[in-house]
């Protein structure tokens, strides 16, 4: 692991080089990284990234790092997820993580997909999203599905 935490940092560090073809490459792979250690190196790409495909690259690796968590929900796996609809600049960026959301057995998930319920564009995907929640968490919680359906109305 020591070994992998070197490359990661080596890479980070690497991400601004002037010459494209290196910036291509580090963002690739930290796109493709293994484990989430990534998470904080592919986030800064997203919010500034050099250029708009390096931004998508950070935010698919971003997305199927949060979604291989997504089995084990957590504050902080929601707060990631936050992150990502912060920084999204398209629709389709928000149905990227609206998809990825949608797998998260968590109550709290609920506040970030509801509020999309109002966006036209994502409607149909966040609509989605919330019946896939609500019926992940309804038996350990269910006035909050209750609720968040009742939201689909």
């Amino acid at each position: 692991m020591a070994g992998d935490a070197k490359a990661l940092a080596t890479l980070i560090s690497a991400r601004s080089d002037k010459d494209a073809r290196i910036a291509d490459t580090v963002v690739g792979t930290l796109a493709e990284w293994r484990d989430a250690a990534a998470w904080d190196g592919l986030l800064a790409i997203y919010r500034q990234p050099q250029s708009e495909p390096h931004r998508v690259l950070a935010l698919r690796g971003l997305v199927r790092l949060a979604t291989a968590e997504n089995a084990r929900p957590t504050p902080a796996l929601v707060e990631r997820y936050r992150q990502l609809f912060d920084g999204a600049r398209s629709d389709n960026d928000r149905r990227l993580c609206l998809g990825a959301l949608a797998g998260v057995a968590d109550p709290a998930a609920l506040s970030l997909a509801l509020p999309l319920l109002s966006d036209a564009a994502v409607r149909a995907e966040a609509v989605l999203a919330v019946r896939k929640i609500t019926t992940s968490i309804k038996a350990q919680h269910p006035q909050a599905a209750k609720e968040a359906l009742q939201r689909l109305r």
